[in-house]
């Protein structure tokens, strides 16, 4: 599968797990779908990216390291407006790894 297609795709499928997160948290309702959708959306984004790199590099650890910073950074404005900084930043440094290896091993 193409690199940038199987990253948006784990990123998506990956990102809308950690959203299962909110139930951990006392949120409101009406904004679980908001949370669900802006999570999917930024991993995607985030596995695009990683699929970028990954075409252009072919170190694993790269692909790996990098997956996980540029999902930190796509998560540092919602962590800070959550009010669980590490709730957010955690899962989303092991999504984009697990991205970034995703995209490294089976990406074509």
């Amino acid at each position: 599968m193409n690199k940038l297609l199987l990253g948006f795709l784990c990123g998506a499928v990956l990102g809308a797990l950690d959203a299962c997160l909110v139930f951990l948290f006392p949120v409101p309702r009406d904004m679980i779908g908001m949370i669900f959708a802006s999570s999917a959306l930024k991993s995607g984004v985030a596995g695009v990216l990683t699929g970028l790199v990954a075409r252009k590099v072919a170190s694993l650890g790269w692909c790996v390291a990098v997956g996980g910073f540029i999902n930190v950074v796509l998560s540092i404005f919602p962590a800070m407006q959550s009010g669980h900084p590490a709730a957010v930043l955690v899962p989303g440094a092991l999504i984009g790894m697990v991205c970034g290896l995703m995209v490294n091993k089976f990406g074509k």
